[in-house]
């Protein structure tokens, strides 16, 4: 397909990282104060729209390329999505079981919303630890990524008790 990119060039992630920061504190405000931007539409419309161009923001930044976009990023890139993809559909499963289970459990929109933008930074998270952060991610490297996980432990657990609490203090604030 002519003129088809797959992933946005490095540029769309700054782009996104100030979108969702705006649109984060837009939010925040909004929630707060009851102030919109925009007067047309009433408090939770504008809080939703809010939430929806946050996690535009964060897949634009999630789907942008990095400035040196070599093997070795392409391969953490894999890795971070294989990681997040499992413990996506996990999730969903889980969630589906417990719906079949119990089945006055109330699951609405906007916590789908809050569950898809947690992987999305979830994502990001691992990405720029395998880019940035982990000397053991290195290219060619013959052991696979549970290995790597295995010597990583205790930043795999940081990451979860942090993302947890995060979440935990989204859904009560929110």
């Amino acid at each position: 397909m002519r003129g088809f990119k797959t992933m946005y060039d490095y540029r769309g992630k700054v782009a996104g990282g100030i979108a969702a920061a705006v649109f984060a504190v837009v939010t925040l405000v909004q929630k707060l104060t009851h102030f919109t931007l925009f007067k047309k539409l009433n408090a939770d419309q504008h809080y939703y729209l809010c939430l929806c161009m946050v996690a535009m923001s964060l897949y634009t930044m999630a789907f942008s390329r990095e400035k040196n976009d070599d093997e070795r990023v392409k391969e953490v890139r894999a890795r971070s999505l294989q990681i997040t993809f499992m413990l996506f559909a996990g999730v969903l499963l889980a969630l589906s079981f417990n719906g079949i289970i119990f089945p006055d459990l109330q699951f609405d929109g906007t916590a789908l919303l809050f569950l898809s933008g947690f992987y999305v930074v979830f994502y990001l998270v691992i990405f720029h630890i395998g880019i940035y952060f982990d000397n053991v991610w290195q290219f060619g490297e013959e052991p696979g990524i549970w290995q790597n996980l295995k010597k990583n432990k205790l930043m795999i657990v940081l990451i979860w008790i942090g993302s947890l609490i995060l979440i935990e203090l989204i859904f009560k604030l929110f």
